[in-house]
């Protein structure tokens, strides 16, 4: 699945690290700046993630964008019955 490792603050591409500083300033007004954060792609706000034990650093969209190939996707997942369906 692609990751985004850029994004583009007030029309100039940033790295993820680039924005997980920003995100992480002391300074207010440097912080503020993360609310202009978008897709390269798609142009919709996204937000930087550090890197974890199973992904690196990458960006992800505020609201899941289907139509964005840069966008996390919702998984098929099965239902699980209910509580309620297996007592009856």
């Amino acid at each position: 699945m692609p990751k985004s490792t850029t994004c583009l603050l007030f029309n100039r591409v940033v790295t993820v690290e680039e924005a997980l500083d920003i995100r992480d300033s002391k300074d207010k007004a440097v912080r503020k700046q993360k609310l202009s954060m978008i897709c390269v792609d798609c142009q919709k706000p996204v937000r930087p993630h550090k890197a974890g034990k199973t992904s690196g650093a990458h960006f992800e969209h505020h609201q899941r964008n289907p139509a964005c190939p840069l966008s996390d996707k919702i998984k098929n997942r099965q239902k699980r019955p209910s509580v309620k369906s297996s007592i009856q």
